[in-house]
């Protein structure tokens, strides 16, 4: 045990050295994290303007019946009434409301555009724009056009498949079964909510913008802070460490020395960080204190790497894209509802992932200790790799 405590005070003495790089690291990163989160931050609250109500002007100089029976189709759609609003109103006041902002686009449709339609002439709408992107209002153009189509193309198949078996079956009173099959389903293609659902997905899976992204800061921080502990983790003293081996200092208290050393300065960094949260949010710093645990899996993981790639520069870049993927496929850039399929079922089994809902669980006071028992096998489990591969290279 003796020479154990020595061992250790020896690694202490050695990640000491590091501290200087790493704080660099920390603030470059912290930087980094924080831009990238301002950014973020501006995208959503233009993301929250962009999905408000816009305000659609509709000018026709005689009021067509199959106007109204657009308004009133539009006006009856739930998810139409969070997107859009159609106003009837006259062109002078459809323009004039472009300028002082009440509404945001306006269509202006000719007066034999509906004839024009029915006997297959193309007729082209007025379009002008206000203060809605115009990349929005050609969606909804186009989402509508789609819409409207298949429609069309449903319907016709649908009389004229119903026609066609009345009269191969000889049918009597083929009208009144024509109304008979077809009325279904016209109640049923205007009754058009309850054709689709719709869900809201979050992009910062059910926690607001802040708390998120300290977690998701918190954790990238320290798992690149990795790449500026490589003068500690990365120098191996092979016959030192065979001499400890032979003295009866195993290869699980070599690592078990390393490990804690690098923990103990990890700990006092994120304190430092915990402490700066506290300052600008004291209800954040007090939640982010208790991510606390996410250090033990990080130190485990950079550890592992190290211990299995000698070469420094190969290990250095081995963290930083082994630390980006992971990030990727466990939604910290981008929200999993994103991503395809198999990356979602592939997340849930990484340690990354399950950092993050470790985190969300401390942030939101929910039951954490599903996912913190799953954290520590992660890291138990990397710990012994790492002590099988010392005991490897030992006997080499």
């Amino acid at each position: 045990m003796d020479k154990w405590i020595l061992l250790f005070k020896l690694e202490m003495k050695r990640v000491k050295n590091s501290i200087p790089s790493m704080l660099i690291g920390m603030a470059i990163f912290i930087a980094i994290i924080m831009g990238l989160s301002l950014v973020s931050f501006g995208v959503q609250k233009n993301f929250n303007k962009v999905s408000s109500n816009y305000q659609i002007a509709l000018v026709e100089k005689e009021e067509n019946m199959y106007t109204g029976l657009v308004m009133e189709t539009v006006d009856s759609l739930t998810t139409g009434k969070t997107t859009f609003q159609l106003h009837h109103v006259g062109r002078e006041e459809a323009l004039a409301g472009l300028t002082n902002g009440k509404f945001d686009a306006a269509f202006i449709i000719p007066d034999s555009f509906f004839d024009d339609m029915i006997m297959g002439r193309d007729t082209k709408l007025e379009v002008h724009y206000g203060g809605a992107p115009a990349t929005v209002i050609s969606f909804v153009i186009a989402d509508l056009t789609d819409v409207a189509t298949n429609y069309v193309t449903l319907s016709e198949r649908c009389f004229y498949s119903s026609k066609e078996l009345l009269q191969k079956r000889n049918v009597a009173k083929g009208d009144e079964y024509d109304v008979a099959l077809t009325m279904p389903f016209i109640n049923l293609l205007l009754e058009r909510n309850n054709i689709y659902a719709t869900k809201q997905v979050s992009t910062t899976d059910d926690m607001s913008f802040t708390p998120y992204y300290i977690c998701v800061g918190l954790i990238l921080v320290f798992l690149l802070l990795g790449l500026q502990s490589s003068g500690f983790l990365s120098k191996h003293q092979r016959d030192l460490e065979r001499k400890l081996q032979v003295a009866k200092v195993s290869s699980f208290y070599q690592i078990l020395a390393k490990y804690l050393a690098l923990f103990v300065c990890y700990a006092a960094l994120y304190l430092c960080i915990i402490l700066g949260i506290f300052i600008a949010k004291p209800e954040y710093g007090l939640r982010a204190l208790c991510i606390f645990p996410v250090l033990i899996p990080i130190c485990a993981f950079l550890v592992f790497i190290y211990e299995f790639i000698e070469n420094t520069a190969n290990a250095i870049l081995t963290l930083f894209v082994t630390v980006i993927s992971l990030g990727f496929i466990s939604g910290y850039f981008f929200p999993l509802s994103m991503l395809p399929k198999a990356f979602v079922k592939l997340s849930s089994w990484t340690l990354t992932r399950l950092m993050l809902d470790f985190a969300q669980d401390c942030m939101n006071h929910q039951g954490w200790i599903f996912h913190f028992l799953l954290m520590m096998l992660h890291a138990v489990i990397l710990f012994a790799l790492t002590v099988l591969i010392r005991n490897y290279k030992l006997r080499k």
